[in-house]
């Protein structure tokens, strides 16, 4: 079976794709290689980011997304080793993905003592049904620190793709909260004619902060109807400043 990479290399060589007309990301976990039998987070590093080229059939990444792990600790050599990749020509940015603020931060400051790569970017949950004082909490952290945010889960913690149940059981406060931002949601979904998970993405593209949103299509009908919400914040046909409700959204 081919790799999600593989298909991709395949879409831009079928298609005569522009190598400068797209932007090429790519998300890497490197605890998974932390027993490749290589010494030090450069060679595991610059391991894992040839194989991706490979892979894609490209000559460099626009993006590389590293998953959070204490592999990636002491950060001075993994910042040093993104540094390599990029004086390569391997690679362009590094984004850090599920990582505590306060580790982002640190990093970031070891990279401007030492002047090296820093992440430029922060992969994390930003949902609609998170509570306003942990969205806007990333928010500031982001705007102060010139950081782009990639948002996962914009219907909570599952995929974009897939439908919300009610779960048994007694709700808790968080519960009823969510529940009622939800019915906010449908309420807006339906006055625009759309789905949850389209009124979700747009809300949170809607946000000037907010760099990109990652999803997780599983059918070519799902993949249409997310890209078509897309194109209403281009068409002014959503209300991006939609408020979700009352003080509980």
């Amino acid at each position: 079976m081919k790799a999600p990479e593989e298909w991709v290399g395949d879409w831009l060589r079928s298609r005569a794709v522009p190598r400068d007309h797209v932007v090429l990301s790519t998300r890497l976990n490197f605890a998974a290689n932390k027993d490749s039998g290589l010494t030090g987070m450069d060679g595991v590093i610059r391991k894992c980011c040839e194989a991706s080229l490979q892979r894609i059939g490209v000559s460099y990444l626009d993006l590389l997304v590293c998953e959070w792990t204490r592999n990636l600790i002491p950060i001075d050599d993994t910042l040093m080793a993104f540094n390599h990749l990029i004086e390569a020509g391997l690679l362009r940015h590094v984004a850090i993905a599920n990582a505590p603020l306060w580790r982002l931060m640190e990093a970031n400051c070891r990279s401007f003592v030492r002047n090296t790569q820093r992440f430029e970017a922060l992969q994390t949950n930003y949902s609609v049904l998170k509570t306003p004082t942990v969205r806007e909490e990333t928010r500031d952290f982001c705007q102060s620190y010139r950081i782009g945010l990639l948002a996962t889960s914009t219907l909570g913690r599952r995929p974009i793709n897939h439908r919300r149940r009610n779960k048994p059981g007694v709700p808790t406060a968080n519960q009823e909260c969510e529940n009622h931002t939800l019915k906010s949601l449908r309420k807006a979904a339906i006055l625009q004619g759309a789905t949850d998970e389209q009124t979700a993405l747009v809300w949170v593209l809607s946000h000037q902060h907010v760099s990109s949103v990652i999803i997780s299509p599983g059918t070519t009908k799902q993949l249409s109807e997310l890209i078509d919400a897309g194109s209403w914040l281009r068409s002014d046909g959503f209300d991006g400043e939609l408020s979700m409700t009352n003080s509980k959204a």
